[in-house]
């Protein structure tokens, strides 16, 4: 509305903008561009997070021809035992591709000129990180375009030693590694062996089989390969390499899968009666595979992921709840950064599997509990957990300063016995505080926009959590302003729930219902950050806002739990150098 009232109990101010109040004479006035200006290294980190956003879109838009790799030959060549297998893409490529389409913009970038070529050793850290990508791009040069490590588990049922394959595509692999053995001189630990019984322990031996070319720290490891490229074994016929096969028939960028039943069978039935016993009431032990899977094209990537069970989910396994409408998150605005949203099933079920599995361990533990809930004077299963429901929300759906927007949403049955609960647990607290010599604790309750908000308040200080009970949800946040937003979004249906950058990540082919979803716009919230302290229009760190969001998502079927993901967000670099931007206060020196 372009105006704030600021009523201090003094009397009331209007500000517009660029105006500021104080609420004490105390407090002088600072200008914006002072209150940053200690900031200049979050600037200079913010561009450069932008410029990576930028090479990053450059990149995307090149079209490209691959589309996945169906090869199933180095999962057929896996040896027996195999419970761990993991298919990467050969990325040495890339990685260089993407270093150096970025260096000429550190370089002609005045901002990122001077954080990137000035300081000590700059020049050699240039050098050095050149040295790296050059090294890196040599040795992948001769590599095929995957790379599977798998672990199997040796004679007593423990995982063994790792194996790594993948083929070599260009001759002279032999004489090239040879050479860099010998540039590394008495500290190599890689040596070529021309079979098996030729590798020695504590040593990565290169065993190169045709154009097989495999990496292993012993021989037996080795040894376990040899019998399974000369002789068909039980692997190749197994559940396990059966699903890992039907995920290359679709082609993929990333393949990780474990066999849990194999791992798990050991402990299920191991020499610890109770932690097998409690294995299995958590229902874990009717786990079978995890197989994860991630595809890109066109900049973007998808991923799906599945967790089987060998019967229906029961215990621990069943927290998580059928897919189902997400009211929580109607009280979260389109605007939001980050929110993550879940189903479970009843939470007094909860607490009724996790008290049993407790006593399970501790025989003793019901008493205990009964004395506790006596003393406090209230019970955690009927006060608190049957109380509220399974549908639950947090999300960053504001600025991130001076005070992060954060909000907690959770489902309500009865508003009534949750709010006398959450006044005894103020008031145990408060006892405490005060016979230890601390500041009590308090709730202070009045009204604003027709909600009643209650506010948690340590002796004097201004309260960092209050709530308010909307609509059968409980409503968590550190300012009361937050509250009344959230309840607005809610009345008005301005939710993420229909905002069109959570809208055009959901998936095409099934129910927009699920059990689990998790979505991330951290561009956004950086570009608005950039924006706050000073980023100049069109500069790379303004842009950061269109690097593009994401959407995690489950659903909880009877028998197994499917992932998925998809979008573009930003790349794992650009995560890190604007997380330092974010809340790194800069280092001594400056840089």
């Amino acid at each position: 509305e372009g105006e704030v009232h600021v009523d201090d109990g003094a009397g009331e101010k209007v500000l517009h903008g660029g105006d500021q109040a104080a609420t004490q004479g105390i407090v002088a006035r600072v200008s914006l561009e002072e209150e940053f200006g200690w900031s200049r290294d979050r600037v200079a980190l913010l561009e450069l997070a932008g410029e990576v956003a930028r090479v990053q879109n450059q990149l995307a838009a090149v079209p490209v021809s691959w589309t996945g790799r169906t090869s199933t030959r180095l999962l057929d060549a896996m040896p027996d035992g195999t419970a761990l297998y993991a298919a990467l893409p050969n990325l040495s490529g890339t990685v260089a591709d993407f270093y150096a389409a970025l260096a000429p913009r550190l370089e002609a970038n005045p901002v990122l000129a001077s954080w990137w070529s000035e300081g000590p050793r700059a020049a050699e850290r240039k050098a050095e990180v050149k040295e790296l990508l050059d090294t890196l791009r040599t040795w992948g040069s001769y590599l095929g375009d995957e790379v599977a490590v798998g672990i199997a588990k040796d004679a007593s049922g423990h995982p063994g030693a790792p194996i790594a394959l993948t083929t070599v595509v260009r001759p002279g692999f032999r004489e090239f590694v040879e050479s860099e053995i010998a540039r590394a001189g008495a500290g190599a630990k890689v040596r070529i062996v021309g079979s098996p019984a030729e590798a020695a322990e504590d040593t990565l031996n290169l065993w190169l089989r045709d154009d097989l070319l495999a990496a292993a720290p012993n021989a037996g490891a080795l040894a376990r390969l040899e019998t399974a490229i000369t002789a068909t074994d039980s692997f190749r016929s197994g559940t396990f390499h059966a699903r890992l096969a039907e995920a290359y028939r679709d082609g993929v960028d990333l393949l990780v899968g474990v066999d849990a039943k194999s791992l798990l069978s050991r402990a299920a039935s191991g020499a610890d009666a109770r932690s097998g016993a409690l294995l299995r009431m958590s229902g874990l032990a009717d786990v079978e595979h995890l197989i994860v899977e991630r595809r890109s094209a066109a900049g973007a990537s998808s991923g799906r992921a599945a967790l089987t069970f060998g019967a229906e989910r029961r215990g621990l396994a069943a927290w998580i709840a059928p897919p189902a409408p997400m009211g929580a998150l109607s009280f979260v605005s389109s605007s939001a950064s980050g929110a993550i949203a879940f189903v479970t099933k009843e939470p007094s079920l909860l607490v009724d599997d996790l008290f049993a599995m407790l006593t399970a361990g501790q025989p003793d533990f019901p008493v205990k509990l009964a004395e506790a809930e006596t003393k406090l004077g209230f019970r955690l299963r009927d006060d608190l957990a049957a109380a509220i429901g399974g549908d639950a929300a947090f999300a960053v759906d504001g600025p991130l300063l001076p005070t992060p927007a954060l909000k907690l949403v959770v489902e309500v049955y009865d508003p009534a016995r949750l709010q006398a609960t959450i006044v005894k647990l103020v008031s145990l607290a408060d006892a405490e505080a005060r016979k230890a010599g601390r500041p009590g604790v308090s709730l202070a309750t009045e009204t604003a926009s027709g909600l009643t908000v209650h506010s948690l308040v340590i002796g004097t200080a201004p309260s960092r959590l209050q709530y308010t009970f909307v609509d059968g949800y409980l409503v968590v946040a550190p300012e009361k302003a937050l509250l009344v937003r959230a309840a607005e979004a809610h009345a008005t249906g301005d939710t993420l729930l229909t905002a069109p950058k959570l809208v055009s990540l959901l998936p095409k082919d099934g129910p927009l219902d699920f059990s689990m979803l998790a979505f991330q716009d951290v561009g956004g919230a950086l570009g608005a950050l950039a924006n706050a302290v000073g980023a100049a229009p069109g500069s790379a760190a303004s842009e950061l806002s269109g690097s593009g969001a994401s959407l995690a998502w489950a659903r909880a079927e009877p028998t197994r739990v499917v992932f998925g993901s998809s979008g573009v967000g930003l790349t794992e670099l650009t995560s890190l150098v604007a997380a330092g931007a974010g809340f790194g206060a800069p280092p001594i020196g400056g840089r």
